[in-house]
């Protein structure tokens, strides 16, 4: 009997109950709030709010699926504010569907670019 994990339904696989995230081979992708900040803040300087991530953008450029959630917790958790704007694009069959643009507020930029920047 091992005592590392195992895969649910017992599919077989290494152990990695004994192995230090610094030894693992395969880097861990970047958070997806940081992904998703960095991608509003690159669209952050237009006033042009057809230019702002929306949620369809953003399941394309940067895998958040859920980006009004997504929004909501760099509010309340890393103290970073939006603006918001209604935009109308081309939905599912041509329809138009009204969805929610994002940027960062200019009051938050430094705190955003604060955020992103690289552990010491």
């Amino acid at each position: 009997m091992t005592t590392g994990r195992s895969p649910p339904g017992g599919a077989g696989g290494p152990s990695i109950a004994n192995t230090s995230p610094a030894d693992r081979s395969t880097p861990r992708p970047e958070a997806k709030w940081r992904r998703t900040l960095r991608e509003i803040l690159s669209r952050s300087s237009s006033n042009d709010e057809r230019t702002w991530l929306h949620r369809f953008a953003a399941e394309r450029v940067c895998g958040d699926h859920t980006l009004p959630s997504t929004v909501s917790e760099l509010e309340r958790d890393k103290g970073i504010a939006f603006e918001r704007r209604e935009v109308t694009l081309a939905g599912y069959g041509g329809e138009p569907a009204r969805v929610m643009a994002y940027r960062v507020a200019p009051t938050s930029l430094q705190r955003a670019l604060e955020l992103l920047e690289p552990a010491p």
